[in-house]
């Protein structure tokens, strides 16, 4: 049986792309921003 690798290993094993990884970083970022803001507003037209 294998032993399996936990998440820090697996990205030592394949590497890290700095310029993929801070498109995803920022792309979930801004959506976070607009998930809050929607709920803000939403909640602002029941009031």
């Amino acid at each position: 049986m294998e032993p399996t690798l936990n998440r820090t290993e697996q990205l030592k094993a394949i590497g890290l792309n700095l310029s993929t990884w801070q498109k995803l970083y920022y792309k979930h970022q801004q959506d976070y921003i607009r998930r809050r803001l929607l709920a803000i507003t939403a909640c602002s037209l029941f009031n």
